[in-house]
């Protein structure tokens, strides 16, 4: 089954919302930061 990035992002922070949500702004800056310098 092929996932969109975008549906694996939102799977990834559903996860981490749920496991360790003091986790997820540390996450979400390096999402941001990879999908910089991969463009």
């Amino acid at each position: 089954m092929e996932m969109k990035k975008e549906e694996i992002v939102k799977l990834f922070i559903n996860t981490i919302v749920k496991i360790a949500p003091e986790k997820l702004d540390e996450y979400i800056e390096k999402i941001k930061r990879n999908s910089h310098s991969s463009k």
